[in-house]
């Protein structure tokens, strides 16, 4: 499967791109320059493509190891903001994803 991480170059996204490769997907990497190419532009274009997309909106990030048990789906509501979850996690989330498609074309929030 082929697709994008934005912002791809740290954290979470430095965590997905070599398992992801491994198991043969093919990576694209956006480096993110926020005074340059906003976020909402970003999933505008992104949506209104006729891509397989699948954006996912983590918690507030940590460091901290993988649990592999969380929380995930549209309905979380705005307050995954206040909640936290591993970047781990979030990658763990992420290549689940991609074999399972549960989210094509939503946006599931994902915290503890």
């Amino acid at each position: 499967m082929k697709f994008l991480i934005i912002g791809g170059t740290k954290g979470t996204g430095k965590q997905i791109i070599q398992p992801a490769l491994e198991k043969g997907h093919s990576i694209t990497a956006l480096v993110r320059k926020p005074d340059k190419f906003k976020l909402q532009k970003q999933e505008k274009i992104i949506k209104k493509s006729d891509l397989d997309w699948t954006i996912v909106r983590p918690g507030q990030l940590t460091n901290g190891k993988k649990r592999s048990v969380y929380k995930h789906g549209e309905g979380l509501g705005h307050y995954v903001l206040t909640k936290m979850i591993s970047r781990a996690d979030v990658a763990h989330f992420i290549l689940n994803e991609l074999e399972t498609n549960n989210y094509i074309r939503k946006t599931p929030a994902v915290t503890y």
